[in-house]
């Protein structure tokens, strides 16, 4: 079997040529395009779509047009894209931007070592310096704050296994097992990024509705706090696509969440649930049942059937409805 590390770099027939230099982390060798080869094999590396199942290719949602090289370290892909941008390569979901601030061109930059993510200003005489902090950065993990990513899966590619929508969140987020994705879906419009389209299988109908959103340390109980941290208020009817037209019945598990932002009393805000055409939950008082506002309330509906869509309803009694999140489960 020929050396894989060599039969890649000078494959001259590929249409990328696998420019150096190549990122080597255990097994896998990171090319400076995206795609990512099995360092004994040769062969690509594949990974699970986390909503169908599916097996794919995995490549990075980092790599092609840069005015830097791609850089790593044992769990992060680090890259400018006009702004700079990391990946998490345990996840394999997607990227983080930094849009605030940059590397510096042509030159390696971001340098890791010792838990520590040093990224000095380097850019002095760079004409594309309008960045709000043109400062050094240094980063180091704080499991306690928000972490966002803009995935680059395709939600539409299959059956929905499990999914995850996060109603006025600023990313995307990979938690047990389950995707959520930021809903709308508002295009990332950064110069050099072509913004990836998860083709999310949602539909929704709103009286003028109003997207939330707060940093999650502001929420005092609860679980996922990071998902009852933003939501919608005013929503009316949800449709999901779990699979095409015509397809056998399959049993589903639903969970909403709710956490209520304003400084309401119980009562203010009350609303009925349908789901399928069936109330599902009667005179949902968030407060009352969260024992407060600024607390994580989940609420379970098993045993949903569907061939294709499911359908969620929300029929104010006092005040505007408010939804945070919907995780899709097949059972």
């Amino acid at each position: 079997m020929p050396d894989p590390v060599t039969t890649l770099k000078y494959d001259r027939s590929n249409k990328y040529n696998y420019m150096a230099p190549f990122i080597l982390n255990d097994t896998s060798i990171y090319t400076q395009h995206r795609e990512v080869f099995d360092l004994l094999t040769g062969a690509k590396k594949q990974v699970k779509n986390p909503v169908t199942g599916e097996t794919l290719a995995y490549e990075l949602g980092l790599g092609g047009k840069s005015c830097d090289k791609n850089m790593g370290s044992k769990n992060l892909i680090y890259s400018r894209h006009w702004t700079s941008a990391y990946e998490n390569i345990n996840e394999r979901v997607g990227s983080t931007y930094l849009c605030s601030v940059r590397s510096s061109c042509k030159q390696a930059t971001f340098i890791v070592a010792g838990g520590v993510m040093n990224m000095p200003d380097t850019g002095g005489g760079c004409s594309c310096t309008s960045f709000p902090m043109a400062s050094s950065v240094a980063m180091i993990e704080m499991p306690e704050n928000e972490y966002w990513s803009i995935a680059n899966f395709n939600a539409s590619q299959g059956p929905m296994q499990k999914c995850g929508i996060n109603f006025g969140a600023p990313g995307d987020r990979l938690d047990e097992g389950v995707l959520w994705y930021r809903y709308p879906q508002i295009p990332v419009r950064i110069p050099a990024i072509k913004s990836f389209d998860p083709q999310l299988p949602v539909k929704s109908a709103a009286s003028h509705p109003r997207y939330f959103y707060r940093n999650a340390l502001r929420l005092t109980e609860g679980s996922k706090k990071w998902v009852g941290a933003s939501g919608i208020e005013g929503l009316k009817e949800l449709s999901i696509e779990v699979d095409k037209p015509n397809s056998p019945e399959k049993t589903f598990r639903l969970q909403l969440y709710f956490a209520e932002p304003e400084d309401l009393k119980p009562g203010k805000r009350v609303f009925n649930i349908f789901v399928q055409n069936e109330k599902v939950i009667e005179e949902l008082n968030i407060v009352e049942k969260a024992n407060g506002v600024n607390r994580v309330l989940v609420e379970t509906i098993s045993n949903v059937k569907a061939t294709d869509m499911i359908h969620l309803k929300l029929e104010a009694l006092q005040g505007r409805t408010l939804l945070c999140g919907v995780s899709v489960e097949k059972l």
